[in-house]
């Protein structure tokens, strides 16, 4: 009788081992399995190389953006015509709009620092129809406006010049600001220049913060 306690303490502390060691096991496979999928996601590391001897220019970029693909009207969208236009997302059939977005993040404006480098002047004529209005601050005081225009915001405009396509840079603007989380499950989204080039590289897709809460009334209603 003396001894069950002892017994059943043993018991306990065997069981106990046993599972923390079952538990370091899972925790040893899932460092491994999320690892994998990590190195997964991640952009190839020659497209970062030398990204962090980039002196960054660029503070910061304020944008507004239309969330849907239109095609061009009598009326083309201007800059002073582009102004914030959040739906009601209260309503069952509210979607399209004019969101605001800023891009901060230090990796991602040298990307776009690079791209910007990058740009050509443009011979052909482009019809200038915003469908992507950016504001680039850099930290000298200097504000250089970047227009994505026309039917697919390929076009390219910089203070008002047109310059050839960049699907690089177009990527990493409209991706950075959430627009592709808009667009992925619509008819339009692999008719994107920049989604169809399989010559450029790709991130994730990050969802914007408008693109969640519509998402989050979608659901009540459905």
């Amino acid at each position: 009788m003396t001894y069950k306690p002892l017994i059943a303490i043993s018991a306990v502390l065997l069981l106990l081992f046993s599972c923390n060691d079952k538990v370091a096991k899972q925790s040893d496979a899932q460092i491994i399995e999320e690892s994998k999928r990590i190195e997964q996601n991640n952009v190839p590391l020659f497209e970062y190389e030398g990204l962090g001897e980039i002196s960054l220019e660029i503070d910061s970029i304020d944008i507004l953006y239309h969330n849907t693909v239109f095609k061009h009207s009598a009326i083309l969208q201007t800059r002073k015509k582009m102004v914030i236009d959040i739906p009601d997302f209260t309503d069952k059939y509210a979607k399209k709009g004019v969101f605001p977005a800023k891009i901060t993040d230090e990796i991602t404006l040298k990307l776009i620092q690079q791209e910007l480098e990058k740009l050509i002047p443009s011979e052909k004529k482009s019809i200038y129809d915003i469908r992507i209005l950016a504001d680039v601050h850099y930290k000298n005081g200097t504000v250089k406006k970047i227009d994505f225009c026309g039917l697919f915001s390929d076009e390219i405009f910089v203070d008002d010049v047109p310059y050839n396509s960049n699907n690089r840079l177009a990527y990493i603007v409209k991706n950075a600001i959430g627009l592709y989380s808009w667009e992925k499950d619509e008819p339009t989204f692999d008719m994107f220049p920049e989604i169809k080039d399989t010559t450029i590289i790709k991130e994730p897709i990050v969802e914007s913060p408008w693109y969640i809460e519509y998402v989050k009334h979608k659901v009540i209603f459905e």
